[in-house]
Parts: structure tokens; C-alpha cells; sequence
């Protein structure tokens, strides 16, 4: 009989694979969190079944040009006439037909080079890892991957003049803008008194798309970090 057998403590690997459990726990029941706080999808560890039929379910979105929410078509003849309007000025803007929403968009910006480009407003545009002329035209379309994210109505070009106009009112001290300065970086969230976007991301999958009045943007200076529909 072994007398040490009660008061034996466990081994090495034994510490290991409990500690690796413990963090894949934490992990699992904290991504939600962190994907929202960093704006962005992380990994699962195990299948996720929602996201894998959100995937499948949105080929189409992929070219999908933005429009206004489908809870639009239920407020009254004046909001579809609003709709009716807002996706025939998509179609009918001359930087969508030929060119992709990047190139349109920085024909309409100053090439002010070393991958840099500048809006009449005076909003700078820089190259990285991602070039923000393309980060911000990300939220051209859903992005189901994510758990929120705002979609802009309108095209490219209209997507910058509108980063445009919400930039200018935030300058002018309006009362529209609301500012929150963190280190370098400023943040600004202006009322545009007009649909700019709409929800988009799993949540709206499941809830259903609301209309966005308001634009996020955040600079360095005046070099643009993101920009973005919200409510």
C-alpha cells in the first residue's frame, strides 16, 4: 500500500493542461467583448454555427451597394419615395460604373503622394497595413462577420463627401458634433439630421437593420483613422 498515494500532487503536465483549460474557457465566454471592444472578428475555438451560416446566407451582400433599412419599406409612402431616391442616385453616380469603389474614391481625393491622398476638406488619407481610403469604404457594405458594424448609404464618392461634411461641422464647433480627445487621437460623433447608414453585423441579422443619423470619425490631426455610420 502506498501511504503517499492520498497527499500526491499533480504532476507537471497535469498543471499545464488545466491552466491551457482555464484560458480557452476565458477566452471563449470573453471574444463577444473583445470583438466588440476592438472592432474586429477574432477566432473560435470551437464552431460557430451562427457565424458559419452567416457566411453562407450573405454571398450576395458581397455586392451588395447600400441602401436604406428594410424597415423603411413599413414607415409610410414618403420613406420608400426616400428609398426609391437614394438607391437611384447610387446607381446613377458616374464613379460606379466603371471603377472600383477605391479607385473612384481617390480620383474624387488630391494624390498628394507617398500613397497619401487628400479630401477638399482637408482630411488626409494614409497608406499602413490597410489604406484608410479603403478601411473607411469598408463600411460601404455589411460585414456579417462582425458583431455590429455601420454601413454608409451611398458610393464611394458620396462616402467620402459625407466623411467630408461631417468633418467640417465638427471644425465649426457645431453644436451637432460631440468631441473626446485620447492621446493623440480625437473622436468625433456629429449629427448629419439625415439617414447616413444603417446597422449592420450579426446583431442586425438578428434584430433587423435601424436607420444611422450620425457619423464617427477619428483622426490624428487631421489624417483619418476611421470613419464610420452610428447611432
Amino acid at each position: 500500500m502506498n501511504v503517499h498515494a492520498k497527499g500526491r500532487k499533480p504532476n507537471t503536465r497535469q498543471m499545464i493542461v488545466f491552466g491551457l483549460l482555464a484560458v480557452a474557457v476565458v477566452y471563449h465566454f470573453s471574444r463577444p467583448t473583445l470583438e466588440k471592444w476592438f472592432n474586429t472578428s477574432l477566432p473560435s475555438i470551437v464552431q460557430d454555427d451562427n457565424r458559419q451560416a452567416n457566411n453562407a446566407s450573405d454571398d450576395n451582400e458581397r455586392d451588395y451597394t447600400a441602401s436604406l433599412p428594410d424597415s423603411d419599406a413599413n414607415s409610410g409612402s414618403s420613406s420608400s419615395k426616400k428609398k426609391e431616391s437614394n438607391d437611384t442616385r447610387v446607381r446613377d453616380t458616374p464613379a460606379n460604373n466603371n471603377l472600383s469603389p477605391g479607385q473612384a474614391a481617390r480620383n474624387w481625393l488630391q494624390d498628394i503622394g507617398r500613397n497619401q491622398y487628400k479630401s477638399p476638406a482637408g482630411l488626409v488619407y494614409g497608406g499602413g497595413r490597410e489604406h484608410r481610403v479603403d478601411h473607411v469604404l469598408r463600411h460601404c457594405k455589411d460585414d456579417p462577420s462582425k458583431p455590429t458594424h455601420g454601413v454608409f448609404v451611398g458610393d464611394a464618392v458620396e462616402v467620402m463627401k459625407m466623411v467630408d461634411e461631417a468633418y467640417e461641422l465638427a471644425k465649426s464647433g457645431s453644436r451637432k458634433s460631440d468631441s473626446e480627445k485620447s492621446g493623440d487621437k480625437m473622436t468625433y460623433t456629429v449629427s448629419m439630421d439625415r439617414v447616413v447608414g444603417h446597422t449592420g453585423g450579426r446583431k442586425a441579422k438578428r434584430s433587423g437593420r435601424k436607420e444611422l443619423r450620425r457619423i464617427k470619425l477619428v483622426l490624428a490631426d487631421n489624417r483619418v483613422i476611421t470613419a464610420f455610420p452610428t447611432n
